[in-house]
């Protein structure tokens, strides 16, 4: 089945176009226009006085400097910090990167001795490469918090008190 009704709405605009246009205005309704508008005056903005104040019909004043000289001003904010790599990873590309991460932290002889464990008596180096980056992270975290503490000490002295309190809470949990 085909759509009928833009068909039929197209043919009768195509009809009714020529009748819109060939409308025409009677005398009558084109004076009480013409006597509600203002009428016409040719003369221009030159031959008006012109206010020696306004600027108004004057020109802009030219420089031969091609460069506009802005005002200094600072910014005193550091550039936000963009995320890093692992937020785009899988849980097994973070575990991967942890790894590495943690293979690299070591010397050598390190490696050599912490690359193997012993069953249900150590841990393997996976293990110790995931607590390393819980670890970063969480001080990460934290350090973020206390900066924020910091910002907010100019503002509300009390709330940035009370914050960096629950960090050191948070810090040394108490058993």
């Amino acid at each position: 089945m085909k759509p009928r009704f833009p068909v039929l709405i197209g043919w009768t605009a195509a009809l009714l176009v020529p009748v819109i246009i060939d409308a025409q205005i009677s005398d009558k309704s084109r004076a009480e226009i013409s006597a509600a508008l203002p009428k016409y005056d040719a003369t221009t903005a030159a031959d008006k006085k012109a206010d020696p104040n306004s600027s108004i019909g004057r020109p802009a004043p030219l420089s031969d400097d091609p460069l506009v000289t802005m005002p200094t001003f600072e910014v005193n904010s550091r550039r936000a910090t963009s995320p890093g790599d692992e937020l785009w990873l899988t849980k097994d590309g973070v575990k991967a990167q942890a790894y590495k991460d943690y293979k690299n932290s070591l010397n050598s002889f390190d490696w050599a001795l912490n690359w193997f464990h012993i069953p249900f008596l150590t841990p393997s180096a996976q293990d110790r490469a995931d607590e390393q980056y819980f670890e970063r992270h969480l001080l990460g975290e934290l350090q973020d918090i206390g900066n924020v503490a910091k910002a907010l000490s100019k503002i509300d002295p009390a709330a940035a008190k009370s914050l960096q309190r629950d960090l050191e809470i948070d810090r040394h949990p108490e058993d």
